[in-house]
């Protein structure tokens, strides 16, 4: 193999040129690494505003949205957010509870008796017997979850 000068000089140039930009790259990885934006593009993002309005992008700065659009020029330009792309996929904005909390809120009429505390079953019968007082004849008592059958084992 022979050695070729042209070669070097080119190696050394490009070598010279990637050691020269090193601290403009590091003040661009600075830069981004505060940012901790997000954008959202092709979507249909529900904003939640008085209009009802439905988007296909946003930029989301510090938890809220810094800008909305239909184009992706029209989010805010942010150079340093992280894109998803949403693929027409749909995005409601605030907590989704799928553990159906709400849902049980809902199947808890006013008759509902938690039972937590009771370390007995003549705890739990106590609890579940003054509930009784305090409900219309024929009206349902309820108790879900909340509880777990090793409080009514008693102590070795």
């Amino acid at each position: 193999m022979e050695f070729s000068s042209r070669r070097a000089g080119l190696g050394a140039v490009a070598l010279a040129a990637c050691i020269a930009a090193a601290p403009a790259w590091a003040d661009d990885d600075e830069d981004c690494k505060s940012g901790g934006s997000l954008r959202l593009v092709n979507g249909k993002i529900h904003t939640m505003d008085k209009n009802d309005s439905i988007v296909s992008s946003v930029l989301i700065r510090n938890g809220k949205f810094a800008a909305v659009g239909h184009r992706r020029g029209d989010d805010g330009g942010d150079e340093c957010a992280r894109t998803i792309d949403l693929h027409g996929r749909t995005v409601v904005p605030g907590i989704i509870d799928s553990h159906n909390h709400i849902i049980l809120l809902g199947l808890r009429p006013g008759r509902d008796t938690r039972l937590e505390n009771a370390n007995s079953i003549a705890e739990a019968l106590a609890t579940l017997t003054a509930r009784a007082k305090e409900v219309q004849s024929g009206e349902w008592i309820t108790s879900i979850g909340g509880f777990s059958r090793n409080q009514f084992f008693p102590a070795p």
